[in-house]
């Protein structure tokens, strides 16, 4: 299960960007959408099943990843 990803300095990405799946404990309308999964040592932890990412389109073929520009990885 993919719980948090971070990446840095990879193409057009300068600064460390993270996408987490985890919900934020402290946001009460955070919580109320998310679920709860047990992790492999019993811990209970509240995640979200779905994220969307939204941003400015690609501005070069050369910057964008093989699965944004259609391409096949066969």
């Amino acid at each position: 299960m993919l719980l948090r990803f971070r990446v840095a300095n990879v193409r057009s990405l300068r600064d460390e960007q993270e996408l987490s799946f985890v919900a934020p404990e402290d946001d009460e309308n955070e919580l109320a959408t998310a679920r709860e999964a047990e992790l492999s040592d019993g811990r209970r932890l509240p995640v979200h099943t779905v994220l969307g990412v939204f941003g400015a389109s690609r501005s070069s073929p050369r910057t964008a990843p093989w699965w944004w520009t259609g391409a096949s990885c066969a």
